[in-house]
């Protein structure tokens, strides 16, 4: 398989103070195309070993890439719209019941959406969704269960910061066959997430940084 359920773990794992660490699936090099696509997929597991293979991968659609896109734009919350502390803990929630949907459907598109472009973990969790659905693969479980989001303070550009603290729940990678990969462990998460506000669709994953 291209995308094992260790490489699930790293996604989620590799948020490091400089926002993420190095990708640990990437996604199709091309630009997005209807039709398939043969590619090559590197994955980096827990121990550092990295491998690549090369399959015939599905392209993310661009007409379905931008319907998940605003989709995840339309369903935000009202509650998660509030340029208050509360509506900043209501959107981190939000997000990673997107994150949650985009590996289990799997959904290309959502992630970005709610992101900012130099949110490098954000990307990574992004390139996962798009590794999984290139294969038609999927997460055999929703990977986060959020324990509680807390809002801290502002940072110096005016940013919101919220502390996450979450459950990544053992998992595994069902592929296209219905065959499963090895399952990975339970293991808590403790993560700052900064948003940014939008003026009218609240806010943006601007980094995700270990903690």
């Amino acid at each position: 398989m291209l995308v094992s359920a260790a490489a699930l773990t790293v996604a989620l794992s590799a948020c490091t103070s400089g926002g993420g660490g190095s990708p640990t699936t990437s996604a199709p090099s091309s630009a997005p195309t209807t039709g398939t696509a043969t590619t090559a997929t590197s994955t980096t597991t827990p121990g550092g070993a990295t491998g690549t293979s090369t399959g015939t991968t599905k392209a993310p659609d661009p007409a379905a890439s931008a319907a998940a896109s605003s989709a995840a734009i339309a369903g935000i919350p009202a509650a998660a719209k509030a340029h208050t502390p509360a509506g900043a803990e209501a959107f981190t929630r939000y997000f990673f019941d997107v994150v949650n949907k985009a590996w289990t459907t799997p959904t290309v598109g959502a992630i970005a959406a709610l992101s900012e472009p130099t949110c490098k973990s954000c990307s990574e969790l992004e390139a996962t969704a798009v590794a999984l659905h290139g294969m038609t693969a999927h997460a055999r479980e929703a990977p986060v269960i959020v324990q509680s989001a807390s809002a801290g303070s502002r940072d110096g550009s005016g940013r919101q910061t919220v502390i996450l603290l979450a459950t990544q729940v053992p998992n595994a990678v069902i592929d296209s066959s219905g065959k499963q990969s090895d399952v990975t462990e339970r293991s808590s998460i403790r993560r700052e997430i900064t948003l940014t506000e939008t003026p009218s669709s609240g806010w943006r994953v601007a980094l995700i940084k270990g903690l």
